[in-house]
């Protein structure tokens, strides 16, 4: 058992979007809190970007342990999140599509049998690698889904300013 090539699609394509939804951003619509107690375009870039290293790593301990247990990932204990919220926009992404690459160069050179070994999350139960790649990809999904909210928010209320400039 190989990736699915739908996965492969996904895990070498699916990121992508974001420098396409984000462009023409200014860094203030970048941070600035569209919905009331929720992340920033910003901070969902950064989380992208902080879980890939934490979705590498769990990835390494189910190869070298037998019944890895894993706690859902909390964005704000992780030092990696911080670290990245810091980030200038250009370096964010450019340490995103490196900790993209690094997954898929990693699931890639995977074999049958490595992408059948488990590990547990709390939450979710005994998942292969192979679930765990799934899982990584709709959490991406999710967040790319997040950011194209905000940044229509962004361009409709951009869009009502110009129409209330109009007589």
């Amino acid at each position: 058992m190989n990736l699915p090539q739908a996965t492969q699609s996904r895990l070498k394509n699916q990121h992508l979007v974001l420098e396409e939804l984000i462009d023409g951003l200014t860094g203030e619509q970048l941070n600035k809190e569209i919905y009331a107690g929720k992340w920033t375009i910003h901070q969902q870039l950064a989380h992208l970007a902080s879980y890939n290293h934490t979705f590498l790593t769990r990835i390494h301990i189910i190869m070298e342990a037998f019944n890895a247990r894993f706690d859902p990932y909390l964005a704000e204990n992780d030092p990696e999140f911080l670290l990245a919220c810091k980030m200038e926009p250009a370096e964010l992404l450019s340490y995103f599509k490196k900790g993209s690459k690094k997954i898929t160069d990693l699931l890639f050179s995977l074999d049958s049998g490595e992408l059948i070994r488990t590990g547990i999350h709390a939450q979710y139960g005994n998942l292969s690698v192979l679930m765990w790649t799934e899982f990584y990809l709709l959490h991406e999904a999710h967040h790319i889904y997040c950011v194209f909210r905000m940044v229509n928010s962004i361009k409709i209320s951009k869009s009502r300013q110009v129409n209330d400039l109009k007589f």
